[in-house]
């Protein structure tokens, strides 16, 4: 019982909210570069298609290995 009452013992978050919030982070740092190339080379997609990328990322990370959010 003392072990719960610590601090930091107990997330703040849900486990499904703290994934989900890091699955953003990793799809948002594997999206970002690519479409800032992108739009250098006059190939940029509209941020509605961006943004549907970066959402099938964060699904496909959420469904795949728990390990790959925290590499």
């Amino acid at each position: 019982m003392q072990l719960l009452e610590r601090a930091g013992d107990v997330p703040e978050k849900p486990l499904d909210e703290m994934r989900r919030e890091r699955a953003r982070l990793v799809a948002e740092s594997v999206v970002k570069p690519v479409s800032h190339s992108m739009r250098l080379e006059a190939q940029s997609i509209s941020k509605r298609e961006e943004q549907r990328q970066k959402e099938e990322l964060v699904q496909k990370l959420l469904q795949g290995d728990p390990k790959k959010l925290w590499q």
